[in-house]
């Protein structure tokens, strides 16, 4: 898929995309495989409701840190109760 998406062998596209991965590199189908292996193992039995990103990193450097305010908001409607903000 990721070649049908950025061309077969080294494009520039793959390189660049290897030189912001914080690994350094682009993960094979072989290491996707290998987390969905785990995860339908009996070594993952309790894990439930996780969302997993095998992507070497390259998600976990973009995202924003929780301000809270989202959280708290959303904690008081499922417990029936009203957030008031200023």
């Amino acid at each position: 898929m990721f070649d049908r998406a950025f061309g077969e062998g080294e494009t520039d596209m793959k390189k660049t995309i290897a030189t912001q991965t914080p690994i350094g590199r682009i993960g094979t189908p072989e290491e996707i495989a290998s987390a969905v292996l785990w995860l339908s193992s009996p070594g993952a039995a309790f894990i439930t409701g996780q969302d997993i990103t095998v992507d070497g990193g390259y998600t976990a450097q973009y995202r924003k840190p929780h301000t809270g305010f989202r959280d708290r908001a959303l904690l008081g409607t499922l417990a029936g109760t009203r957030t008031v903000t200023k």
